[in-house]
């Protein structure tokens, strides 16, 4: 956990870690940005899905600087640069892909209500 949450920091500080540049900053910038119409977060005809994505990054719809990292069970590495927060979430959730259940979305409220409260 404290290792996601350290990708999550060099992600955070644009490939930075105590004063040397790790990943380019570009490269940062570039891997959480959709660039093709059908990457695009939100309701998007071009795409089945409201998430955008990036190079293994989704993009929550709603917020144009957020981002996060899925695994296939619910774990998470969310990203919130404007709130200068990082969040994990590590799980083994075998419902995980049961669309039914809309775990994204209750994951997504979570962690927005997290990244609001402790940014007070």
């Amino acid at each position: 956990m404290r290792d996601y949450a350290r990708f999550g920091l060099l992600y955070l500080h644009n490939g930075q870690r105590d004063g040397l540049q790790i990943v380019p900053s570009h490269w940062i910038h570039d891997s959480v940005t959709a660039d093709a119409p059908h990457l695009q977060p939100g309701d998007n005809p071009a795409s089945k899905h409201k998430y955008g994505y990036g190079y293994q990054w989704w993009l929550p719809d709603g917020r144009d600087d957020e981002y996060q990292g899925q695994g296939i069970y619910g774990q998470y590495i969310v990203i919130d640069p404007d709130k200068h927060i990082v969040i994990v979430k590590t799980s083994a959730n075998h419902r995980y892909n049961d669309q039914s259940l809309r775990w994204q979305d209750k994951h997504q409220a979570l962690f927005r209500a997290i990244s609001q409260y402790y940014s007070e």
